[in-house]
């Protein structure tokens, strides 16, 4: 019997949207001695480009096909007042994209994450440090995809704590 696998897929909306998704040995996940970069199955990435309906299409696509995945998007947050439409994009797709859920009746969270807490947990310097797994240079000239990878793998640390946290305050009667 094959190991069950903790997955993520990871979206960076906007203009262009870049997706990750990640297979984690599930494992590593309950288990604070195993590393999560040590015990990934596999990854992919990539970029959705296109109208935004369109787009969607594709991430709604993506997640119905792997319908036990933990699903992260980067939370949009205004940091500078523009008149560019393009600015809004984000929001208008996580919208879509909710909607688009709801529709499917696909009934899990989405997991709205800072983006500033991705770059910052996991820099240019860390990918590139990680070169046995090819995260920064299978993303190069794909800086949508790049920033997904970021966010699944600060969502699968985070995730990690929040079991450790769940299994540890279980009361056995």
């Amino acid at each position: 019997m094959a190991e069950e696998l903790y997955t993520v897929v990871a979206f960076d909306p906007g203009g262009i949207t870049g997706w990750a998704l990640f297979g984690v040995y599930d494992r590593a996940m309950r288990n604070p001695h195993r590393k999560i970069l040590n015990n990934i199955a596999w990854w992919k990435a990539g970029e959705f480009t296109g109208p935004e309906n369109s787009q969607v299409d594709e991430m709604i696509e993506l997640v119905q096909a792997w319908d036990n995945a933990h699903i992260v998007m980067e939370d949009f947050v205004l940091r500078k007042f523009s008149t560019d439409k393009e600015m809004l994009s984000p929001v208008r797709m996580y919208a879509r994209f909710d909607y688009g859920m709801h529709l499917y009746e696909d009934k899990r969270k989405i997991i709205l994450q800072p983006g500033q807490l991705a770059m910052e947990t996991i820099t240019d310097a860390r990918l590139e440090a990680l070169g046995r797994l090819g995260l920064y240079n299978a993303t190069k000239g794909q800086p949508h995809a790049r920033d997904s990878v970021r966010h699944a793998l600060t969502w699968l640390r985070r995730a990690k704590n929040l079991i450790a946290l769940k299994e540890a305050t279980k009361i056995d009667p």
